[in-house]
């Protein structure tokens, strides 16, 4: 009977020791046209061999930012000043292909139905906010109090990745909530999705399927949402247990805890990668040279 119990022991600890998730519960903090999909599956594909050299172009220009800040009893939680002080770090996160950014104009808009903006369930009150303040050719950053992309998820911003049949832009927009997310967000604008990406399926941990799932990225590593995986120290926990993420084939996760692009404490975020910089660049110049 000891042998018995003992045996039950061990198979529940081996359990919940080695956990794979079963369903995607991250926050999504963008939206991906279905004719961009099909695009960048092809351009994946057709870019794998220049994407893997070392070789890194420039872009070498300044986009223009509208700005448009949220206004509630007469206050704002993002002040021109620390707007400002963000966007000087954003520059050095975009400088190795000399993009840089710059706001070109203040606006503010008032009312509590807009400092809210729930993507899930949708309110629409946002895409109302984007019809009434819109600039052509900048890219126009909304700054609000609160994004809702679900019950009890939150999200720092919230962007549109390009869409290759929209011809006036006018659905080309980021959302801010958090000044950290600039960088980010900005990734999903010129096209770079998460290094935990599902829609496309699980990359698995020893990269071999990283062409065709994943973010599509081969200099990404394979992770699983990082929000609840790392610590204060940047180190990623989700070997430490109790619970130990593994992937589709069962095998450990070693990440990078420093992407941009990764659910990470804002100290962390330190880099993209050297792919995520050549497909921007391609995202940059098959859809974005209409900014000013």
């Amino acid at each position: 009977m000891k042998q018995f119990f003992l045996l039950i022991t061990i198979c529940i600890s081996v359990f919940t020791l080695y956990s794979q998730p079963q369903e995607d519960t991250s926050v999504v903090d963008y939206i991906i046209p279905v004719d961009f999909r099909t695009w960048d599956i092809q351009q994946t594909q057709d870019n794998k061999s220049t994407w893997n050299t070392i070789y890194l172009p420039k872009i070498n220009r300044t986009i223009e930012i509208s700005a448009f800040i949220s206004i509630v009893d007469e206050d704002t939680s993002h002040s021109v000043e620390k707007i400002e002080k963000q966007l000087q770090q954003v520059n050095k996160d975009y400088e190795p292909i000399g993009l840089s950014f710059k706001i070109c104009k203040y606006n503010y808009f008032h009312g509590k139905v807009y400092d809210t903006v729930s993507t899930y369930p949708p309110n629409y009150d946002y895409m109302d906010l984007v019809q009434k303040f819109y600039e052509p050719y900048t890219i126009n950053m909304y700054f609000v109090n609160t994004i809702e992309t679900g019950k009890g998820k939150y999200a720092g911003g919230f962007a549109t990745l390009p869409n290759p049949t929209d011809t006036k832009h006018e659905n080309d927009y980021v959302f801010i909530a958090d000044l950290f997310a600039i960088s980010h967000e900005l990734g999903h604008f010129f096209g770079l999705y998460h290094p935990h990406e599902t829609s496309f399926g699980r990359e698995y941990a020893d990269g071999s399927n990283c062409d065709t799932a994943g973010d599509l990225l081969c200099d990404t590593p394979a992770e699983p949402d990082l929000t609840f995986f790392h610590n204060q120290q940047c180190h990623y926990t989700g070997n430490d247990g109790p619970i130990i993420l593994v992937d589709p084939q069962g095998d450990r996760y070693i990440p990078s805890v420093t992407n941009i692009m990764s659910y990470i404490q804002p100290k962390c975020m330190k880099t993209f990668t050297n792919q995520q910089f050549k497909k921007m660049i391609l995202v940059h110049n098959s859809f974005k040279m209409y900014l000013r």
